[in-house]
Order: C-alpha cells, then structure tokens, then sequence
C-alpha cells in the first residue's frame, strides 16, 4: 500500500505526465482560456510544480480546496499543445527514459493518495459540496490513467515490449500494483474494464462527468470453492469463466482491480455474485440496456456486482448499497442514442463510479498498449458527438443503418446472431445501435488516418485537442450530424403539410433542445454545423 511519508524523487517527470494527462480532457466546459507562449519540457515543469506540491501539501490540499485545485490545475493544462511538453530534444529525451520507471511508480502513487484523500474528505463536505467535490475527484482519476498512459507508450517506443498474453501479465509498468510484484486475486475483487468497441465508449462517455472506463465483472465463488468471474453482457446477460480464462478472454485496453475493504463482506458478496449466476441458469437474466439499477428483472453489469454486496450486507446484518456516489445522465437522457435504446435513467451506477467509491481500494491496473490509440479516438469522437447530441443534434439519414437493424433484429428472433444481439432489444434501440456504430467507427477510422499523417509530418504524437481538430476539419467538408429540428421538419415536408413530426416522451420541445446551452463547445462548433 502507499506509504504516505514516501518521498517523490522525479517531481519533475510527474508533472509533464500531469501535462499529458490533461490535455486529453474531453468535457471542459470553461471558455476563454488566456493565450500561452510556446513552453518547452522544463518550462512546463517549473511552471505546475507548485500546483503538483499543492496536491502532496496537506495545509493546500484540503476538503474545501481539493476541487479549485483540481479544476485550476486541469484548465491550465488543457491550453497546452503536444510540443510543450514533450521531451522532444535529445537531451530531454535520454532524461526522461532514464527517470521514466519511477515516473510511472510516482503516477499510480499519486492515484492512490487522492483516494485516500477524498476518504478523509468525505467526512467534511457537506452534502451540497459532495457531488462537485467527487466529480472533480473523477477527473483526477481520468488524468492520471492517461498520464500513465502516454508515460508507458512512449516507454515502449524505447523498448519494444512482447504483445500481453493475458491480463496483469508482462510485468511493470504495464501492470501496475500495490505490492509492486504480480497482483493476487481473492474472492469479491471486482474488474473495471475498460472494453475496446464502440458500446465501450459510448458508456465511457455519455454521462454528464465522462470517464475511460466502461464495465465491470467480479470474482465469485462457486459451491467447490472455486474462484469464478461473473458479468453481465449485452448479447448474452450473465456469462461465467474460470478466473484462467477470464484472464485471457479478449484483449483489453485496461483492466483495473478494487477490493472491497471489509474482506467478510467481500468473501460473501462472492458467493452472491455466484448465486445471482445460478438464479440466471433457471430463469434466463437479460441485459437491462436502461441501466436501471432498482429494477432487477434485468441485470446490467454494475447492477450485478451491486447486487451481490446487497446481498452480503443483508446476510451480515449490514447496508450496504453501491455505489456511494451515482454518474448524473441528466443530459444523455435527452438525447436521440439513448431514447432510441430505452435508457432514461437520470442517475444510475455507471461502472467507473468504482473509482471514487472509497469503500473500495485499487490493487493494480494492467494495460495493453497496442490499443490505447484507438481507445482515445474512440474517446474523441463519443465525447464530442454525446455535447453535440445534448445540444439538439442528431444522426443524419443512414438508411443502411435501417437495413441492418431490421435484418439483424429478424435473423435474432429466428435463434441466429446470439453472441451479437441481445434477445429482448426492440427493432428500434437495434437500428438505434447499428446507425451509432456506423457512425462512430467511420469517424474513428477517419481520425485514425488523419491523425497518423499528422503525427508522421510533425515527427511527435498529437494533443487531445489536436485530435479534436482533425476531427472538426474532416467534419466540416461531411457534415457528420445534423440538427434535429431541421430533420424533423424535413420529414414533415417530405409527408405533406398535415402532418408534423411528434415528440417522444420526455423529450424536450425543438426550442428547448435546439437553444440549450448554444455556447457549452465552441471549440468543436464547426464540427456539426449542417451543410
């Protein structure tokens, strides 16, 4: 565990990662950043390192400055560009890959001190500072993980690492853990994972605070003993494997440990989670694409480790209901996507709400570096698109879309496609997910080469933002999305003049979507402008 005393020996090293990490930032609401002058690798060290000694500084860093610290600290990063803070020349290069081990130790270090910070701190914020103060704490955590990431990346443009085989395999840094060695599995340790595909991170994405973790599974044991790992998935509802094979099930951008602290109540909640597997043999559990937590006639995959440590606390004469703090998805809720799919939860247990339940201690995290790339793409398009959608735009006609679903939707009511759709989605939340993913691997890949060109005539990666402007200038020529009072006017033309279109329930009149929040992005504005 972290030794609260240690001494951090490459300070400076943990600050340009810190630099790193924020510009990856997808969902800064501020405008009117103050212009930088062109800083360079030490310029950027001596300019957040009084910020990073805040942070480790019990006498700055307290309950009621934690949040402006956070929040300062990342909109002053956001304004950098790649090459300010990259160790571009020589000398800094050799610099950082001699310092680069300690810098990754010093990174997930970090991660766990502000979890221990925000555990003292719970206890005195008042319940009006709580969900600010724990959303600042998860942009932390969305940070760090990238700052970890380009950290261990541009280590293994030294090295040249062997592909994984399995999860928390390969060894430091691309496992990280509290021992420092290989990480133990006991039973009720839960998985946060972040998955490779469009589903993945559009959950990542869509609620109101955005993170880059997507699902959870958890270690359970079975009636001989036997550690097993149960999750829910959307094509199949609750699935088992032996720990071996889960391990190795299919490759992961990262895959995160927590423990529950109460070791009684964890053992417990593995048996439930087990029981809840078996209930499922009986009586088929479908997927609850509405992510309704309260509702268990279906379960979706954070739902199932919540039931399982109700269970246990039930068993044990304990309350105990997860997650402390829920994701807000007040804005998605308005969407088309999620409309479309039945998901009108205001609140719900999104599964990197784990990151910032304290009750829960992080025990390592594993990463599979060949595909990080794609995950921040991936992360790119779902942030802008999900602050466009929540400005009242919308999918352009995509009848292919419309095609699919429908032959997809009859083909699964005839027994086929069973590990590709689930049983009990209506035809229209399939054509909903068919006309998404269209849109976001095309808009992926297009990033994809656009990005590649970019980096090969600068000769060095590319920032967040940097990425954002790709996508805005491809975006412009296509037009990728529209808004929807224009399209559903369209349609009312296209049927006749008796006919207007209609609003689904909940939704919000044109006006009000059309007008909410018409400055929340200016950054990506270009982008869904509608030719």
């Amino acid at each position: 565990m972290l030794k609260p005393q240690k001494v951090i020996s490459s300070f400076a090293l943990v600050l340009i990662a810190f630099a790193l990490a924020f510009d990856h930032l997808a969902d800064l609401k501020s405008t009117g950043r103050a212009e930088r002058e062109p800083a360079n690798y030490g310029a950027v060290v001596q300019e957040l390192q009084q910020l990073i000694l805040q942070v480790r500084d019990p006498r700055a860093f307290r309950a009621d400055t934690a949040t402006s610290i956070i929040h300062q600290f990342a909109d002053r990063a956001y304004a950098l560009n790649a090459d300010q803070y990259l160790p571009l020349a020589e000398t800094d290069r050799l610099d950082f890959i001699q310092r680069a081990d300690q810098l990754v130790k010093d990174l997930f270090e970090t991660r766990l001190l502000l979890r221990e910070k925000q555990r003292v701190f719970e206890a005195q914020w008042s319940a009006a500072e709580r969900e600010s103060a724990v959303d600042a704490f998860r942009r932390a955590h969305l940070y760090l993980r990238y700052a970890e990431d380009h950290a261990i990346e541009l280590l293994n443009r030294e090295r040249r690492w062997a592909p994984n085989p399995t999860y928390f395999s390969g060894g430091f840094p691309r496992t990280l853990t509290t021992t420092g060695g290989a990480p133990d599995f006991k039973p009720g340790d839960v998985f946060l994972v972040r998955g490779g595909s469009f589903v993945s991170a559009t959950i990542a994405r869509s609620g109101d605070a955005v993170t880059n973790m997507s699902h959870l599974a958890m270690i359970g044991v079975n009636e001989a003993g036997e550690l097993r790992v149960v999750e829910s998935l959307l094509e199949k509802g609750l699935v088992e494997y032996s720990l071996e094979d889960y391990l190795k099930t299919e490759p992961l951008p990262r895959v995160a440990i927590y423990r529950f602290r109460d070791q009684a109540v964890a053992e417990q909640a593995a048996r439930e989670v087990w029981s809840l597997y078996r209930e499922s043999e009986v009586r088929p559990i479908p997927f609850d694409v509405s992510m309704d937590v309260h509702d268990h006639s279906k379960v979706y995959c954070a739902e199932a480790v919540a039931i399982a440590y109700k269970r246990a606390g039930e068993k044990l004469r304990r309350s105990i209901q997860l997650p402390s703090t829920m994701t807000s998805f007040r804005g998605a809720r308005q969407t088309v996507f999620f409309q479309e799919v039945g998901m009108n939860i205001e609140r719900s247990f999104a599964p990197a709400d784990l990151d910032v339940d304290t009750r829960f201690d992080l025990i390592g995290e594993h990463r599979d570096l060949s595909l990080l790339a794609k995950s921040r793409r991936f992360d790119v398009v779902l942030s802008i698109l999900f602050d466009r959608f929540k400005q009242g735009y919308t999918y352009r006609p995509d009848p292919t879309a419309n095609l699919e679903g429908t032959f997809g939707f009859l083909a699964r009511r005839l027994g086929f496609f069973k590990d590709k759709i689930a049983q009990d989605l209506p035809l229209r939340a399939v054509v909903a997910f068919v006309r998404h993913r269209n849109l976001v691997d095309h808009l992926v890949e297009q990033l994809r080469i656009a990005e590649e060109a970019q980096q090969a005539r600068l000769g060095r990666p590319l920032a967040y933002r940097e990425l954002e402007a790709l996508l805005d200038q491809y975006c412009r020529e296509s037009a990728c999305v529209e808004k929807l009072s224009e399209q559903l006017e369209r349609r009312a033309r296209e049927r006749g003049p008796e006919q207007r279109p209609e609003l689904r329930p909940g939704q919000r009149s044109l006006n009000g979507l059309e007008d909410r929040a018409p400055n929340m992005s200016p950054r990506c504005e270009s982008l869904f402008t509608p030719g």
